[in-house]
């Protein structure tokens, strides 16, 4: 939605400022009722290990969110009445308050924190950095604190995670992650994509290269699978009910199409949590087809893309759509053209190009796949 409408822009940019003094306002309120909470001795009389632990369950919010509070709580309020009147009052965010602490125990000289209520907080954190001391102690704990931590949601339809390094080896994992999400951005499409999606993509790549061997050579790269498949479900949903991995999490028709491209699959027909008809354990693609496709193709053959990262074949007109095995319609992908942009994203190969420099056509969004 654009906003034409000067007037408009006026209220809605002042009703944003209202709200963030608001916000700075109630997290000073927070900090009040976490010190007397913490004070009365909840987390203990609750059977939480800390205080900071209790205020993650209770808030549910991430143990480093709730560090932060608990930590702003003990200093803040009890030890600085002017910066926690500043923030009462709205006259300072959380985020500058917070880093007003840090400059405080970093020993920055007075003039220093003064200052920063001029700069923006990118600059305060500059300054925080470079008046906070590290000893052995601080190392020796943050290491201890390492940790990552990733689960599915309810639905299994997603996975999030967290995780806290030291900073070597943070800005290790940060490089590897760069390093492969450039690559992706150079790839035909990858301007399609945003940085964060990259990096998300790059995590997965690294993943299946620590679970493979030399994935330059390797084979298809298909998904082996058993799908269960509740017949009267999928057949009502077009295939957004009903489907589910063994041993595995529910799945959609983008998936679902994704196995029957590639992998090696037994469907499974299930009528009244019964199976009632199961296919034999069979790839889609007969192995002398697929080794033909990769013979011809040397290649993805995406128009201007170079990879040779986990090249897989794909059914241009797909297997539920009435697609066969024909060579004609197969074609070499990179595991990126063929898993991120085709299956994931709903880009589908321009079917009339030359067969060695196909172009990639965009989704159509809000409609059914082109077949």
């Amino acid at each position: 939605m654009l906003f034409t409408d000067s007037n408009l822009v006026t209220d809605f940019t002042a009703e944003l400022a209202e709200t963030s003094t608001a916000v700075s306002q109630l997290h000073a309120r927070q900090l009040v009722l976490i010190n007397q909470l913490h004070r009365a001795g909840v987390a203990r009389e609750n059977g939480a290990r800390s205080m900071v632990d209790w205020v993650a369950s209770t808030m549910d919010i991430s143990h480093s969110a709730a560090k932060q509070l608990v930590d702003a709580a003990n200093r803040m309020y009890r030890t600085d009445p002017f910066l926690f009147e500043q923030l009462e009052s709205g006259e300072i965010t959380f985020d500058r308050a917070m880093a007003a602490l840090q400059l405080m125990a970093a020993d920055a000289p007075e003039r220093v924190v003064d200052k920063s209520f001029e700069l923006d907080l990118t600059a305060v954190n500059r300054l925080t950095n470079q008046y906070r001391r590290i000893s052995r102690r601080d190392e020796q704990q943050t290491f201890s604190d390492r940790h990552f931590t990733i689960q599915p949601s309810l639905d299994e339809s997603r996975w999030s995670g967290h995780f806290e390094l030291p900073a070597v080896e943070g800005a290790i994992v940060d490089e590897a992650i760069a390093v492969r999400a450039d690559e992706l951005r150079r790839q035909p499409g990858g301007e399609h994509f945003t940085r964060n999606q990259l990096q998300a993509d790059a995590l997965v790549m690294i993943s299946q290269d620590s679970l493979g061997a030399d994935t330059s050579t390797a084979p298809a790269g298909g998904i082996d699978a058993t799908v269960f498949i509740d017949l009267d479900r999928a057949d009502n949903t077009g295939g957004e009910l009903g489907a589910e991995l063994q041993y595995g999490p529910r799945v959609g028709p983008n998936v679902l199409n994704e196995i029957l491209c590639g992998g090696t699959v037994r469907l499974v027909g299930l009528s009244e949590g019964r199976p009632v008809v199961a296919s034999q354990s069979t790839s889609t693609i007969p192995p002398a087809v697929r080794q033909f496709v990769a013979w011809r193709d040397k290649g993805c053959t995406v128009a201007g893309c170079h990879s040779r990262y986990r090249l897989q074949p794909h059914h241009i007109r797909h297997r539920a759509h009435g697609g066969d095995d024909d060579p004609a319609n197969l074609a070499t992908l990179c595991w990126f053209h063929h898993h991120v942009a085709i299956h994931q994203s709903g880009f589908t190969l321009n079917p009339h190009d030359p067969p060695n420099s196909r172009r990639l056509t965009r989704p159509n969004r809000g409609h059914d796949p082109p077949r």
